[in-house]
């Protein structure tokens, strides 16, 4: 098998994990636990779905982040800044959109001037990214929890 080909037998095997699994939201926190995690699953194939969920948590390269902020910048509204602190602020929004997937946060990015006349402090952006991307992340965390427990036992 070559490095960028997906063993098969492990997809199945997430597919069976992760149908298979019970989330619970706790309230407040927003962390999600495993309430029922199959204790058939051996810690190699958790290991192997825990690299496909990592996989499409990936983030985008920095450039392709600030070409899509700064298209939201161009077609939003936006307070007058330096040149200094529009530098600032374009890197303080590059370093925290890349803790997230490409995808969440390029669509976030994308649907922004369609909804909203102003550019979106960090705040509101987190929230439209985490929108799409919520569940794998959470999902991401938790199944990174049951193996680092698997391997303390």
């Amino acid at each position: 098998m070559h490095g960028n080909e997906l063993d098969l037998s492990l997809i199945r095997k997430s597919h069976d994990f992760l149908g298979s699994i019970r989330l619970s939201e706790e309230p407040y926190t927003k962390e999600v636990k495993f309430l029922y995690a199959p204790n058939h699953t051996d810690t190699e194939a958790l290991e192997g779905i825990f690299k496909i969920v990592e996989r499409a948590c990936a983030s985008a390269p920095g450039d392709q982040l600030v070409k899509a902020f700064l298209e939201v910048n161009v077609l939003c509204r936006t307070r007058a800044q330096s040149e200094e602190e529009s530098d600032m602020t374009f890197a303080a929004y590059v370093e925290r959109m890349k803790r997230y997937p490409a995808d969440a946060v390029l669509a976030a990015l994308k649907a922004w001037p369609e909804r909203n006349t102003f550019v979106p402090s960090w705040h509101e952006l987190r929230v439209e990214i985490e929108r799409h991307c919520w569940t794998r992340i959470r999902v991401r965390d938790a199944l990174a929890e049951v193996i680092k427990k698997r391997k303390m036992t």
